[in-house]
C-alpha cells in the first residue's frame, strides 16, 4: 500500500501539470489553422508566416505541462515537436470496465509544414498512473515539482531516443528509475504501443513487473 500522504502529493503534482491542457489545445488550434488553410488552398506559407507561428507557439502555448519543445524554422519549412503531460485514465484487462485509475499521459505533438504540405499529429508515448507518480514522490530524495517534472522529461526523452521494444523497461533518472512494461492501446482507431509505467524505484531497490495488458486509455482535454 502507498501511504495516503504520497497519493495526495501526487494528485497535487498531477493537477498542476495538466491544469492548462485545454488552454494548450485551444492555443495550438488557433496557431496552426491559418497554416493548414493556406496549404489546403495550395498556397505556400511565407517565411514571415513561419516566424509568426514559431513566436506565437512560444508565447501562447502554456509552459505548464510542457516536457519538451523543439522548433526548427526555415525560409520554406517549419517543424514543431512538443511533448506534453495530459490528463488520462486507464484500466488493465483484468480490472473490469467499472474500474479506471487516474493517470498522466505523455503526448508528442508534431507539426510539419513545407511548401503546400501540412501535417499535425498527436501521439501518446507513455502513461504514468497516479500510483506510479506517488511512488516517485515516496522514493525520490528531491520531491519538488521541478525535480519530478525533470524525471518525466527524462522518461519522455528516453522514449523518443529509443525504438519501442516489447516487454519490461526501466528508465534511469537523477532520482532513481521508472519501471514499467510496453502496452498496446487504440488511438485514432489504430493499435499503438506505449510505455505503461508501473512504479518508481531508487538505488538499491528491486521492482517486479508482472505483464498485464492495457486495454483502455482515455485522454481528456
Amino acid at each position: 500500500m502507498i501511504p495516503v500522504e504520497f497519493i495526495g502529493r501526487a494528485r497535487t503534482i498531477h493537477a498542476a501539470l495538466v491544469a492548462d491542457n485545454a488552454t494548450a489545445i485551444a492555443a495550438i488550434d488557433r496557431i496552426t489553422v491559418p497554416l493548414s488553410q493556406r496549404c489546403r488552398l495550395g498556397q505556400t506559407p511565407s517565411p514571415l508566416a513561419f516566424e509568426r507561428v514559431a513566436k506565437a507557439w512560444r508565447q501562447h502555448v502554456p509552459d505548464a505541462g510542457r516536457l519538451g519543445l523543439k522548433i526548427r524554422q526555415g525560409r520554406m519549412s517549419l517543424s514543431v515537436i512538443e511533448t506534453r503531460a495530459v490528463t488520462a485514465g486507464f484500466r488493465f484487462e483484468d480490472w473490469g470496465h467499472d474500474r479506471t485509475e487516474a493517470a498522466m499521459a505523455l503526448q508528442r505533438i508534431t507539426v510539419d509544414v513545407a511548401a503546400t504540405r501540412f501535417t499535425c499529429t498527436a501521439a501518446t508515448v507513455a502513461c504514468v498512473p497516479l500510483r506510479a507518480l506517488a511512488r516517485r514522490v515516496q522514493h525520490g530524495w528531491d520531491n519538488t515539482q521541478e525535480a519530478i517534472r525533470a524525471d518525466l522529461v527524462a522518461l519522455a526523452d528516453h522514449r523518443a531516443a529509443h525504438p519501442m521494444q516489447m516487454g519490461v523497461f526501466g528508465v534511469a533518472t537523477d532520482a532513481g528509475r521508472w519501471v514499467g512494461e510496453t502496452a498496446e492501446i487504440e488511438e485514432g482507431g489504430q493499435p499503438v504501443e506505449i510505455w505503461a509505467v508501473r512504479t518508481f524505484i531508487c538505488d538499491g531497490m528491486v521492482a517486479g513487473c508482472d505483464v498485464e495488458h492495457l486495454t483502455g486509455l482515455c485522454l481528456s482535454s
